[in-house]
């Protein structure tokens, strides 16, 4: 069975190689890939000289065609090999195609790197050579960056930066290290905290280093947009925008090189509006972020953003951001207190700590702060009452069924967050303050019945009236 499968492979491989028709060509090609990845990957290895020769092919869809096939085939030299000959392809598609696949797999093998590492406390030869080569092919796609390339391959190779930037810098979110077991269950990507215990390849200083390199390429990129295209600059500047709002460490730097940018208009090679607006769109995009250097800066941003004629909108966008805030921070406080009051036996204590300082708040206008009394007042005033748990949380929920529309979603939250030995109880408790007897249906009958012979004795009496007058 294996002997046939090799001949076919065989047979297709010299299909792709001369046949005259391009249909052909690439349909062989999908049929041989089909049977090195599903039918018979042990053939891959001793198919994969063969395969390599197609980077030679003198028809450039082959050539991009062969990328994306050895792409499926992760974890083998020959697809970094082929990626690093075809990285500078006369054609540019196939020279994009391969920094794009290149990217993807660049990524993958740092995230198998850490995971191979925390589960089996080594790391495999073949995956530290592959290390090796990929970092090869970084050096080359920066390399890209100073050539006579298209502008469109020039575009990825900036893409790449930022992604190097991304992947080698912490995130402000990351407080505590994360295991690359728990990072891949949650289906996130790699993060750099799972290195802070050590690795034997991924070195943590080295890759900061990275990180720092790929940055201040980018910002002197920055600082030479007057020999750069438009499409060039406003890629730059997206890319230096994109890092600040999701890595917060480069944000201040960052912020410096746009706000002094400026551009000579005589010698630039771009079309200045849509600069002027890629930095006006990057500047709100950081007015909606929340975390402290931003805040920080505001005034700075403003000041940018009004020379831009952008002032309105940027004072928009802030009142929008304080608006979200102060609703996140307000449904942070209600699901603190609602997990707070769902621990039992120390239910009353929660609610007390966080609700005397919410009655000394500064008082808002109009219904917002007549609910919030309603609501907190009323949590206040349980505690002392002697009540159950179950019944301390069903008068919670008439407080904010008090409240109105507001208490809504903090409803649904509580609910979400109760117990069910506690939920339990507190449907017990509803049903012994039903009425024992229900109303008799009867009464739900005699009423209208009533009023309609009511309403034929008072026609009748008219009539009489009426009769007599004649």
């Amino acid at each position: 069975m294996a002997g046939r499968l090799r001949g076919r492979a065989l047979y297709l491989l010299s299909q792709v190689s001369n046949h005259g028709d391009l249909a052909v060509k690439l349909s062989s090609l999908k049929q041989a890939k089909d049977i090195m990845v599903a039918a018979c990957p042990s053939l891959a290895p001793e198919l994969f000289p063969c395969l390599a020769e197609l980077q030679h092919s003198p028809e450039p869809l082959v050539r991009k065609s062969l990328i994306q096939v050895v792409e499926e085939m992760r974890h083998s030299l020959i697809f970094v090999r082929v990626l690093l000959a075809l990285l500078k392809d006369k054609d540019s598609a196939v020279a994009k195609q391969s920094i794009f696949s290149g990217t993807n797999f660049f990524c993958s093998i740092v995230e198998e790197l850490s995971l191979q590492f925390h589960q089996h406390g080594i790391v495999e030869r073949w995956l530290e050579e592959l290390w090796t080569w990929m970092i090869k092919f970084k050096d080359a796609v920066y390399g890209i960056l100073w050539e006579a390339a298209s502008a469109t391959t020039k575009l990825l190779a900036l893409k790449f930066l930022e992604t190097c930037v991304l992947l080698f810098t912490p995130d402000c979110n990351e407080s505590e290290k994360q295991t690359p077991k728990a990072i891949t269950r949650s289906g996130r990507a790699f993060r750099v905290s799972c290195l802070y215990d050590g690795h034997p390849v991924l070195n943590l200083v080295a890759l900061a280093s990275e990180a720092n390199k790929s940055l201040a390429i980018l910002l002197d990129l920055l600082r030479s947009v007057d020999s750069l295209t438009g499409l060039l600059t406003i890629s730059i500047i997206n890319c230096l925008a994109t890092i600040a709002r999701k890595r917060p460490l480069h944000y201040n730097s960052i912020l410096s090189a746009l706000l002094n940018f400026e551009p000579n208009l005589e010698t630039a090679k771009c079309h200045m509006a849509s600069v002027l607006y890629s930095l006006r769109t990057a500047f709100l995009g950081f007015l909606r972020c929340t975390y402290p250097a931003v805040l920080e800066s505001r005034g700075r941003l403003l000041g940018a953003l009004q020379g831009m004629n952008a002032g309105d909108v940027a004072d928009q966008v802030i009142r929008q951001v304080d608006k979200m805030k102060k609703k996140s921070d307000r449904a942070s406080r209600d699901a603190q207190l609602i997990r707070a009051s769902s621990q039992l036996p120390v239910a009353g204590d929660a609610i007390r700590k966080r609700a005397l300082p919410l009655e000394n708040e500064e008082p808002n206008r109009g219904l917002d702060m007549d609910a919030k009394r309603i609501c907190h007042g009323s949590k206040v005033s349980l505690l002392n009452s002697g009540l159950t748990p179950a019944e301390q949380m069903l008068a919670v929920i008439a407080a904010l069924i008090a409240v109105g529309n507001r208490g809504a979603k903090s409803i649904e939250i509580l609910i979400s967050e109760i117990q069910p030995d506690l939920l339990a109880e507190m449907v017990i408790t509803t049903t012994q303050h039903l009425p024992k007897d229900s109303p008799p249906l009867g009464r739900l009958y005699d009423q209208p019945v009533t009023c309609q012979s009511a309403t034929g004795s008072n026609k009748r009496r008219e009539s009489r009236l009426a009769d007599r007058s004649r």
